[in-house]
């Protein structure tokens, strides 16, 4: 069976005039994942926490995070990513005895 050229000629003027969107600016979040507390330096702040966490972090710079469990026992994932498209830039993982990961965002 073949496709009527007036159909493919449709299709391409159709997909010729889409307007591009702009690209949308990332939005960075630090994501973390803990079973036991933590205590980090965030961009441009310090956040105490405990669990899992989801961190706004600056936009417009580079980022980095460092993060520290507060304990012996427990595991500690930071995920910087781009909740616009869920890209992951970094991420790390510790579960040494008060251990300490860093991500950045670029």
């Amino acid at each position: 069976m073949t496709v009527p050229l007036f159909v493919i000629l449709m299709q391409f003027i159709v997909a010729c005039d889409k307007e591009e969107e702009p690209n949308s600016p990332p939005n960075w979040v630090a994501d973390v994942q803990s079973n036991t507390s933590w205590s980090g330096y965030f961009g441009n702040r310090t956040v105490d926490g405990s669990g899992n966490e989801v961190v706004d972090l600056p936009d417009d710079e580079i980022v980095c995070c460092s993060v520290q469990k507060q304990t012996e026992a427990g595991t500690l994932t930071v995920t910087v990513k781009d909740q616009h498209n869920g890209t992951t830039k970094e991420s790390a993982t510790t579960n040494a005895e008060y251990g300490v990961v860093s991500v950045c965002n670029q």
